[in-house]
Parts: structure tokens; C-alpha cells; sequence
């Protein structure tokens, strides 16, 4: 019996390891079937993703690669693409892998600037379509040697070119041949550009213009707009939200100001203006507008006999504008004409603007400050610290962040010559009391300047001689 018992519990176990090796052999069967598929879909995919290079360009920082989809399959997971980039810089042999970006280029990324025609699926790189890469490098490519790029697809598919690297692209567009006066550039899309500036009799004009990433200018506007027909002085624009922008300016009488108005991505202004307010019915010369947080805005202007004064306003992202002015500092009781605000880390701003330290005297010093505005809009009012940069003249200045703490300060100076000086600022407001670089940029005329980065080198429109419009790209080394 015990015999038995045991017969059929040896019997028993062994029908059920058998059930286990086959229900094992069926799962194994089950697995290997999926990844064998998934392989063959990943192989099929493969094989239908094509793209050739159709050319490719390497100035100074700036790298552009012309794409053409060759295959059959659309792209549009770009995050996941591969941009490699060999060069020489320096002197040294340097090796990247760039990061994808979908805003303005920072150092040592890529971003996908346009699909052309891209009348199918917008923003689906698609069969015959061309994809525009471009990329900005941390160091520039010392000039005639060979740089090679690399891109690949998230499915495997890679594509190597080698350039002989170029200098960087100078190039000059005249936007306004009647008058240009106090331009302002700030970008719409990644080569969609909008200058505010003031025209023929003072009136106040917006123009859209077209900038590659290597620098190279479109021939001609995109779209135009006279925003103030009586007097449009000194404005300056900044995004608020979507296709709303807010321009302040001086008006009729050198009234401060601020109003609100749409352009879309493409670079079409709208005719009609959103809303306005009169920030300041006695002065509002030159003012400067930055964000601070959310709705709040502040604006650092001349205001009467000259002095210099800072507000905080609040506009809505539709482009409403509240009715009061939430608090006032004026930081410089002498003199503060021109003055231009940035931020620096937190709570601090910088302001860089003409002052007068001798009463009323020949001198016309640029003056850098720094100042406290919380989130609320409120201002402390005591100032951080202080440097003059130019103890003759720093006539109209504008100001803006290299790297770190490096700051660039392009301005008029002697003669209304054009001059770019480069200083340091700490995160706690602290100014380097000396001055890193200079450079004069036009020896005839550089008036009212405005500078901002543009792939791996900077552009300046001003006023230059007769009060024309010119616009010039040149290259800031993060060092300054």
C-alpha cells in the first residue's frame, strides 16, 4: 500500500513538472515571438526612415544643416535625435553631443529652426520636405579646418557631412531708408525678428525682419505698422504672452506710455492696438520695460527735468493694462536718461543708463546700478551698487547677459561713436569695479544701439549716420 501511495505521488509530481516545462515553453514561445516582431517592426521602420544632407554651414559658434526626408517615414519626435558635432576650436580637437532645444539657442545646443513647404502636417517632418537644423557651439570653429557633423534619427538612421568652417557672417540690412531711430529688436520665433523704433517726424513704427542663425540677413520687411501716428519716441517692446506684445514709449509731449498689440509667429502685426496707458502724464523719456513675475512689469524711464525713475505696472497675458502704477522708486535725482533694465538673480535688477555726476556740466558718464524689486512689484529703495563703465560718455545703453556673471553694454559714446563694453555683475548685485573688454563698433556713428544673441553671435541695429537704420551681427566670447 505504502508502495502505492508512493507510486502515485512520483507519478503526480512528475505530470506536474511536465505541465511547468510546457506552460515555461509556451511563455519562452510567447516572448520570443513579441521581441521578434518588435525587432521586425524596429527593422521595417528602419528601413522605410531615409534623409540625405542637402548642405551645411559652420561660422564661428553657428552650425546650419539643411535636411531632405528621403524616406518614406515622418519625423517628429526631434527630442530624441542625435546632433554630434567634431571640430577644432582653440586649437584643441573638440567633440560634442548637442542638446535639443525648442527656444533661442543656448551653448552647445541644436533645435529644429523650419520644415519647408510643411503644408501637409505642420510640424511633421514629412516625405520631400526639408528640415532646418541649426546649432550653436560652446567655443567658436577656428576658421579653414574641418568640421564634421553628425545626425541621427531615434530609430537608428545616422548621416555624416565635414565643412571647412568659415568666420562668422557679417551682414547689414538698412530696414528704414527715410529714418530709424532708437531701434528695439527682440525675437518672435527663431529667425522671425520685430524692431520698435521711431520713424520719419518721430512717429512710432514696428517692422518684422527675417535673421538666419548664421547671421544672415533677409532683403527686405515682413510686415510694417505705425503704432503712433503723432509720436512713437524711444520705444521699447517686449513679449507678454502668445502673439501679445507691450511696447512703452514717449509720446506726444514726452508723456510716458505703455501699450499692448499682437503679432503672430509668421511676423504679421495686427493693425488695431489692444489697450493704453499714460504711465506718466508729465515725463516718460526713453523707458525700459522687463517682467518681474506673472503680470507684474516694471519700467525704468526719464522722467521730468531728466531724473531717473523706476515703476511697477501690471498687463494681463490678453494684453489688459491696470489703470494704477503699483509703486515708484526714482533711483538717480540728477540725472537718468536712457536707462535699461535687466535682471540679475532673484529680487535684483541691473539698470545701466546716462547720468551726470557733474550738475549739468560737459559730462554725459554711463552709469551701471543695481536695484531690489520683489515679486509684487514692490521696490526697495535703496540702491546695491554702483560703477561708472564710461567716465566721458555712456549715451542710450542696453545691456545684456553673456554668461554667468558676464554682461555685455553696448552704448553711444564719444562722438555718438558705437562702443561695446563687457563687465561683471554677481548674483547679490556687486559690480566689478573694472570693465573686461571694449570694442567700437562704428567709428561714425552708432546711436540708440540694441543688442541680442542670435545663434552663437549677437546683432546690433542702430541709428548710424544721417539717422539711418543699420543692423550688424558681430561675435561676444563667453568670457566677455
Amino acid at each position: 500500500m505504502g508502495s502505492t501511495i508512493a507510486a502515485m505521488l512520483i507519478l503526480g509530481l512528475l505530470l506536474t513538472v511536465i505541465t511547468l516545462i510546457g506552460r515555461t515553453t509556451i511563455v519562452t514561445s510567447e516572448v520570443m515571438e513579441r521581441s521578434r516582431t518588435a525587432a521586425l517592426n524596429r527593422a521595417t521602420e528602419r528601413a522605410k526612415t531615409n534623409f540625405s544632407i542637402e548642405s551645411v554651414t559652420a561660422n564661428g559658434t553657428a552650425i546650419r544643416l539643411v535636411l531632405k526626408n528621403t524616406g518614406s517615414t515622418s519625423a517628429t519626435d526631434f527630442a530624441h535625435m542625435d546632433f554630434i558635432a567634431d571640430y577644432v576650436g582653440g586649437g584643441f580637437t573638440i567633440s560634442k553631443r548637442l542638446t535639443y532645444t525648442e527656444g533661442l539657442l543656448g551653448a552647445d545646443q541644436w533645435r529644429k529652426t523650419s520644415i519647408s513647404p510643411d503644408n501637409l502636417e505642420p510640424g511633421v517632418w514629412n516625405e520631400t520636405e526639408i528640415l532646418t537644423l541649426d546649432a550653436r557651439l560652446t567655443t567658436s570653429t577656428d576658421v579653414t579646418t574641418t568640421a564634421t557633423i553628425a545626425v541621427g534619427t531615434p530609430d537608428g538612421v545616422t548621416r555624416t557631412v565635414s565643412v571647412i568652417t568659415a568666420a562668422p557672417i557679417n551682414d547689414t540690412l538698412e530696414f528704414d531708408v527715410v529714418k530709424g531711430k532708437t531701434p528695439k529688436i527682440i525675437p518672435i520665433t527663431a529667425d522671425v525678428y520685430v524692431i520698435a523704433y521711431a520713424g520719419d517726424s518721430d512717429d512710432g513704427f514696428l517692422k518684422t525682419v527675417q535673421i538666419a542663425g548664421s547671421g544672415e540677413i533677409g532683403n527686405e520687411e515682413i510686415d510694417s505698422f505705425e503704432f503712433d501716428a503723432i509720436k512713437g519716441k524711444t520705444p521699447d517692446i517686449i513679449h507678454i504672452s502668445g502673439d501679445v506684445y507691450a511696447i512703452a514709449y514717449a509720446g506726444d509731449g514726452d508723456d510716458g506710455w505703455l501699450i499692448t498689440g499682437t503679432i503672430s509667429a509668421a511676423g504679421q502685426i495686427t493693425d488695431t492696438l489692444i489697450d493704453a496707458l499714460e504711465f506718466d502724464a508729465v515725463k516718460g523719456k526713453t523707458p525700459n520695460i522687463i517682467p518681474i513675475s506673472g503680470d507684474v512689469y516694471a519700467i525704468a524711464y526719464a522722467g521730468d527735468t531728466d531724473d531717473g525713475f523706476l515703476i511697477t505696472v501690471t498687463i494681463a497675458t490678453d494684453g489688459q493694462i491696470t489703470d494704477t502704477v503699483i509703486d515708484t522708486l526714482e533711483f538717480d535725482p540728477l540725472k537718468g536718461k536712457e536707462p535699461d533694465i535687466i535682471p540679475i538673480s532673484g529680487d535684483v535688477y541691473a539698470i545701466a543708463y546716462e547720468g551726470d555726476s557733474d550738475g549739468g556740466g560737459p559730462l554725459k558718464e554711463g552709469f551701471l546700478i543695481t536695484v531690489t524689486i520683489a515679486a509684487d512689484g514692490q521696490i526697495t529703495d535703496a540702491i546695491i551698487d554702483t560703477l561708472t563703465f564710461d567716465s566721458s560718455t555712456g549715451k542710450t545703453p542696453d545691456i545684456i547677459p553673456i554668461l554667468d556673471d558676464v554682461y555685455a553694454i553696448a552704448y553711444a559714446g564719444v562722438g555718438d561713436d558705437g562702443f561695446l563694453k563687457t563687465v561683471t555683475i554677481a548674483t547679490d548685485g556687486q559690480i566689478t569695479d573694472t570693465v573686461i573688454d571694449t570694442l567700437e563698433f562704428d567709428t561714425s556713428k552708432g546711436k540708440t544701439p540694441n543688442i541680442i544673441p542670435i545663434s552663437g553671435v549677437y546683432a546690433i541695429a542702430y541709428a548710424g549716420n544721417g539717422d539711418d537704420g543699420f543692423l550688424k551681427t558681430i561675435e561676444i566670447f563667453t568670457s566677455g
